[in-house]
Protein backbone atom coordinates (compact mmCIF):
# COMPACT_ATOMS: atom_id res chain seq x y z
CA UNK A 1 0.00 0.00 0.00
CA UNK A 2 2.43 2.48 0.76
CA UNK A 3 4.56 1.78 -2.41
CA UNK A 4 1.62 2.15 -4.46
CA UNK A 5 0.79 5.50 -2.66
CA UNK A 6 4.59 6.57 -2.99
CA UNK A 7 3.75 5.84 -6.72
CA UNK A 8 0.54 7.54 -6.83
CA UNK A 9 1.62 10.81 -5.02
CA UNK A 10 4.36 11.47 -7.06
CA UNK A 11 2.44 11.79 -10.30
CA UNK A 12 0.31 14.70 -8.64
CA UNK A 13 1.52 17.92 -10.98
CA UNK A 14 2.14 21.46 -9.52
CA UNK A 15 -1.20 22.28 -11.31
CA UNK A 16 -3.83 20.61 -14.26
CA UNK A 17 -2.40 20.92 -17.77
CA UNK A 18 -2.87 20.04 -21.52
CA UNK A 19 -6.46 19.87 -20.39
CA UNK A 20 -6.61 16.73 -18.55
CA UNK A 21 -7.85 17.14 -15.08
CA UNK A 22 -6.31 15.52 -12.13
CA UNK A 23 -8.81 14.92 -9.52
CA UNK A 24 -8.06 12.31 -7.15
CA UNK A 25 -5.18 9.89 -6.61
CA UNK A 26 -6.29 6.06 -6.49
CA UNK A 27 -4.68 3.36 -3.57
CA UNK A 28 -5.76 0.02 -3.99
CA UNK A 29 -6.66 -1.06 0.31
CA UNK A 30 -5.39 -3.94 1.82
CA UNK A 31 -8.18 -6.25 3.57
CA UNK A 32 -5.86 -6.47 6.63
CA UNK A 33 -5.95 -2.54 7.06
CA UNK A 34 -10.15 -2.56 7.23
CA UNK A 35 -9.80 -5.70 9.80
CA UNK A 36 -7.02 -3.81 12.01
CA UNK A 37 -9.22 -0.39 11.74
CA UNK A 38 -12.53 -2.06 12.78
CA UNK A 39 -10.35 -3.98 15.71
CA UNK A 40 -8.64 -1.12 17.21
CA UNK A 41 -11.11 1.38 16.66
CA UNK A 42 -14.74 -0.50 16.70
CA UNK A 43 -15.57 1.24 13.39
CA UNK A 44 -15.47 0.26 9.99
CA UNK A 45 -13.04 2.53 7.55
CA UNK A 46 -15.50 4.58 6.16
CA UNK A 47 -17.45 5.58 9.60
CA UNK A 48 -13.64 6.72 10.90
CA UNK A 49 -12.96 9.05 7.80
CA UNK A 50 -16.36 10.91 7.23
CA UNK A 51 -16.01 11.53 11.16
CA UNK A 52 -12.85 13.16 10.21
CA UNK A 53 -11.75 15.88 9.11
CA UNK A 54 -10.79 15.24 6.07
CA UNK A 55 -14.31 13.40 5.26
CA UNK A 56 -14.39 15.37 1.88
CA UNK A 57 -11.04 15.27 0.90
CA UNK A 58 -11.35 10.78 1.12
CA UNK A 59 -13.34 8.67 -0.18
CA UNK A 60 -13.69 4.92 -0.19
CA UNK A 61 -14.81 2.56 -3.44
CA UNK A 62 -14.67 -0.52 -2.69
CA UNK A 63 -11.56 -2.03 -2.59
CA UNK A 64 -9.83 1.29 -2.83
CA UNK A 65 -9.30 4.50 -1.14
CA UNK A 66 -9.26 7.81 -3.42
CA UNK A 67 -7.35 10.96 -2.03
CA UNK A 68 -8.28 14.41 -3.74
CA UNK A 69 -5.17 15.82 -5.36
CA UNK A 70 -5.27 19.10 -3.78
CA UNK A 71 -5.11 17.56 -0.39
CA UNK A 72 -2.14 15.75 -1.87
CA UNK A 73 -0.48 19.11 -2.90
CA UNK A 74 -1.31 20.85 0.64
CA UNK A 75 1.08 17.53 1.88
CA UNK A 76 3.74 18.77 -0.39
CA UNK A 77 3.24 22.76 0.62
CA UNK A 78 5.81 23.87 3.60
CA UNK A 79 8.42 21.15 2.53
CA UNK A 80 8.49 22.81 -1.00
CA UNK A 81 8.24 25.80 -0.43
CA UNK A 82 11.17 25.36 2.76
CA UNK A 83 13.32 23.80 -0.13
CA UNK A 84 12.33 26.61 -2.27
CA UNK A 85 13.88 29.23 0.38
CA UNK A 86 16.73 27.77 1.14
CA UNK A 87 17.46 27.50 -2.45
CA UNK A 88 17.03 31.09 -2.83
CA UNK A 89 19.46 31.81 -0.01
CA UNK A 90 21.77 30.03 -1.50
CA UNK A 91 22.06 31.78 -4.70
CA UNK A 92 21.99 35.10 -2.71
CA UNK A 93 25.67 33.91 -1.57
CA UNK A 94 28.20 35.67 -3.44
CA UNK A 95 30.14 32.78 -4.28
CA UNK A 96 27.24 30.83 -6.35
CA UNK A 97 25.32 34.28 -7.23
CA UNK A 98 26.36 33.27 -10.97
CA UNK A 99 25.21 29.84 -11.09
CA UNK A 100 22.63 29.20 -13.92
CA UNK A 101 22.10 24.94 -13.56
CA UNK A 102 20.27 23.07 -11.17
CA UNK A 103 20.38 19.72 -10.47
CA UNK A 104 17.25 18.04 -8.67
CA UNK A 105 18.21 15.01 -6.45
CA UNK A 106 16.67 12.82 -4.01
CA UNK A 107 13.52 11.22 -3.40
CA UNK A 108 10.99 14.18 -3.86
CA UNK A 109 13.13 15.04 -6.95
CA UNK A 110 11.16 12.01 -8.40
CA UNK A 111 7.53 14.48 -7.73
CA UNK A 112 6.13 15.66 -10.07
CA UNK A 113 4.62 18.52 -8.13
CA UNK A 114 8.33 19.39 -6.82
CA UNK A 115 9.65 19.37 -9.96
CA UNK A 116 7.10 21.88 -11.37
CA UNK A 117 7.16 24.10 -8.22
CA UNK A 118 10.85 24.33 -8.60
CA UNK A 119 11.07 24.70 -12.64
CA UNK A 120 8.40 27.52 -11.82
CA UNK A 121 10.50 29.57 -8.94
CA UNK A 122 13.72 29.76 -10.42
CA UNK A 123 12.45 30.04 -14.06
CA UNK A 124 15.80 31.30 -15.08
CA UNK A 125 17.70 28.26 -14.57
CA UNK A 126 18.31 25.14 -16.21
CA UNK A 127 17.01 22.44 -13.87
CA UNK A 128 18.36 18.78 -14.47
CA UNK A 129 16.90 15.98 -13.02
CA UNK A 130 18.55 13.05 -13.73
CA UNK A 131 17.31 9.38 -14.14
CA UNK A 132 16.61 7.77 -11.05
CA UNK A 133 17.06 11.09 -8.98
CA UNK A 134 16.08 8.91 -5.83
CA UNK A 135 18.99 6.55 -5.91
CA UNK A 136 21.38 9.64 -6.81
CA UNK A 137 22.42 10.67 -3.16
CA UNK A 138 23.32 6.72 -3.07
CA UNK A 139 25.12 6.43 -5.64
CA UNK A 140 27.21 9.46 -4.83
CA UNK A 141 27.95 7.59 -1.45
CA UNK A 142 28.92 5.11 -2.89
CA UNK A 143 31.62 6.66 -5.21
CA UNK A 144 32.83 8.70 -2.75
CA UNK A 145 33.36 5.87 -0.45
CA UNK A 146 35.05 4.40 -3.12
CA UNK A 147 36.74 7.72 -4.03
CA UNK A 148 37.08 10.66 -1.63
CA UNK A 149 38.81 12.60 -3.47
CA UNK A 150 36.26 12.69 -6.02
CA UNK A 151 34.62 15.54 -3.85
CA UNK A 152 37.60 18.07 -3.64
CA UNK A 153 36.48 21.02 -2.11
CA UNK A 154 33.25 21.18 0.94
CA UNK A 155 31.30 24.39 2.26
CA UNK A 156 31.44 24.29 5.89
CA UNK A 157 27.85 23.84 7.91
CA UNK A 158 29.41 24.79 10.72
CA UNK A 159 32.05 27.00 12.46
CA UNK A 160 34.43 24.38 13.90
CA UNK A 161 36.61 25.43 17.16
CA UNK A 162 37.64 24.86 20.56
CA UNK A 163 36.19 26.15 24.19
CA UNK A 164 39.04 27.96 25.85
CA UNK A 165 40.48 30.51 28.27
CA UNK A 166 41.79 34.09 27.31
CA UNK A 167 43.43 36.70 29.04
CA UNK A 168 40.74 39.42 29.72
CA UNK A 169 40.92 42.68 27.71
CA UNK A 170 38.58 44.98 28.70
CA UNK A 171 38.01 46.63 25.04
CA UNK A 172 36.48 43.54 24.11
CA UNK A 173 34.92 41.42 27.10
CA UNK A 174 32.22 42.92 29.51
CA UNK A 175 33.41 42.91 32.67
CA UNK A 176 30.76 40.29 33.98
CA UNK A 177 32.56 37.51 32.12
CA UNK A 178 36.07 38.04 33.89
CA UNK A 179 37.42 35.31 36.18
CA UNK A 180 40.51 35.31 38.42
CA UNK A 181 43.36 31.94 38.47
CA UNK A 182 45.89 32.46 40.04
CA UNK A 183 45.52 36.35 40.19
CA UNK A 184 45.47 36.55 36.68
CA UNK A 185 42.36 37.75 34.81
CA UNK A 186 40.89 35.75 31.93
CA UNK A 187 38.02 35.10 29.87
CA UNK A 188 35.76 31.87 30.10
CA UNK A 189 33.83 29.86 27.80
CA UNK A 190 35.44 32.05 24.16
CA UNK A 191 35.02 30.09 21.29
CA UNK A 192 38.12 29.91 19.30
CA UNK A 193 37.01 29.48 16.17
CA UNK A 194 39.43 27.58 13.45
CA UNK A 195 36.95 27.03 10.54
CA UNK A 196 33.62 29.44 10.07
CA UNK A 197 30.85 28.58 8.62
CA UNK A 198 30.48 29.14 5.04
CA UNK A 199 33.86 28.56 3.86
CA UNK A 200 35.15 26.63 1.68
CA UNK A 201 37.59 23.91 2.30
CA UNK A 202 39.54 21.44 0.54
CA UNK A 203 39.86 18.01 1.76
CA UNK A 204 42.34 17.09 4.01
CA UNK A 205 43.10 20.96 4.79
CA UNK A 206 44.63 22.09 8.14
CA UNK A 207 44.40 24.58 10.66
CA UNK A 208 46.33 25.06 13.12
CA UNK A 209 46.79 27.18 15.96
CA UNK A 210 48.77 27.49 19.38
CA UNK A 211 47.98 27.30 22.90
CA UNK A 212 50.16 27.20 26.07
CA UNK A 213 49.06 24.51 28.89
CA UNK A 214 46.99 25.99 32.08
CA UNK A 215 47.60 22.44 33.77
CA UNK A 216 50.47 20.77 34.66
CA UNK A 217 49.37 17.06 34.25
CA UNK A 218 47.05 17.41 31.71
CA UNK A 219 45.08 19.98 28.51
CA UNK A 220 41.80 19.70 27.95
CA UNK A 221 40.01 20.59 24.50
CA UNK A 222 36.68 20.80 23.79
CA UNK A 223 35.48 20.80 20.39
CA UNK A 224 32.52 22.93 19.68
CA UNK A 225 30.24 23.99 16.42
CA UNK A 226 27.86 26.30 15.64
CA UNK A 227 25.78 27.55 12.81
CA UNK A 228 27.01 31.23 13.59
CA UNK A 229 29.60 32.14 11.47
CA UNK A 230 30.85 34.29 14.66
CA UNK A 231 30.59 32.57 17.38
CA UNK A 232 31.70 34.01 20.24
CA UNK A 233 31.16 32.39 23.56
CA UNK A 234 30.48 28.44 23.48
CA UNK A 235 27.52 29.45 26.35
CA UNK A 236 25.71 30.89 22.80
CA UNK A 237 22.49 29.22 22.24
CA UNK A 238 23.67 27.56 18.90
CA UNK A 239 26.56 26.01 19.99
CA UNK A 240 27.25 22.69 20.99
CA UNK A 241 29.69 20.00 21.99
CA UNK A 242 30.82 17.98 19.53
CA UNK A 243 33.79 15.97 21.95
CA UNK A 244 36.44 16.15 24.00
CA UNK A 245 40.32 15.76 22.85
CA UNK A 246 42.56 15.07 26.22
CA UNK A 247 46.48 15.29 25.67
CA UNK A 248 48.27 14.76 29.55
CA UNK A 249 51.60 16.10 30.36
CA UNK A 250 54.66 14.71 31.09
CA UNK A 251 55.72 16.50 34.54
CA UNK A 252 57.51 19.64 34.45
CA UNK A 253 57.94 22.53 36.30
CA UNK A 254 57.77 25.59 33.77
CA UNK A 255 54.76 24.15 31.91
CA UNK A 256 53.37 27.26 31.68
CA UNK A 257 56.04 28.21 28.95
CA UNK A 258 55.82 25.60 26.99
CA UNK A 259 53.49 25.28 23.68
CA UNK A 260 50.77 22.92 22.24
CA UNK A 261 49.89 22.73 18.59
CA UNK A 262 46.06 22.29 17.54
CA UNK A 263 45.41 21.04 14.73
CA UNK A 264 41.85 20.41 12.74
CA UNK A 265 41.59 18.22 10.00
CA UNK A 266 38.65 19.75 7.92
CA UNK A 267 37.19 18.13 4.39
CA UNK A 268 36.15 15.09 5.29
CA UNK A 269 32.86 13.55 7.11
CA UNK A 270 35.08 13.26 9.77
CA UNK A 271 36.43 15.59 12.02
CA UNK A 272 40.17 15.07 12.65
CA UNK A 273 41.53 17.39 15.71
CA UNK A 274 45.44 16.60 16.61
CA UNK A 275 47.37 17.97 19.74
CA UNK A 276 51.07 17.53 20.41
CA UNK A 277 53.54 19.18 22.83
CA UNK A 278 56.24 21.36 20.97
CA UNK A 279 59.83 19.79 21.61
CA UNK A 280 58.14 17.28 23.94
CA UNK A 281 56.86 13.68 22.58
CA UNK A 282 53.33 14.42 23.93
CA UNK A 283 50.35 13.55 21.34
CA UNK A 284 46.75 13.17 21.37
CA UNK A 285 44.18 13.04 18.22
CA UNK A 286 40.56 12.06 17.78
CA UNK A 287 37.93 11.85 15.14
CA UNK A 288 34.38 13.41 15.08
CA UNK A 289 31.29 12.74 13.23
CA UNK A 290 30.61 15.46 11.20
CA UNK A 291 27.26 14.19 10.01
CA UNK A 292 25.96 13.93 12.92
CA UNK A 293 22.59 16.29 13.29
Amino acid sequence: MMRAFETNKRQVKFADSYGQEQTYITIKLPLALRTTSEKENGKVLEELISSSSFSSDIVTKKDKIRVKVELVRKWFEGPVNDIIRHIEDLLKQPEIRQVSTLILVGGMAESCYVQEKIRYAFSSKRLIIPKDAGLAVLKGAVVFGHQPLSISVRVMRYSYGIEMFKRFNCTKHGSSLKVEVEGKAYVDNVFHVFVRAGDTVKVGQEVTHFSSPVNKEFSLYPIYRSVCSDPKYTTESDCEMVGLLTLKHVGQDDFESKKVKLTMIFGNTELVVKAEGIDTEEKSSSAFNCLME
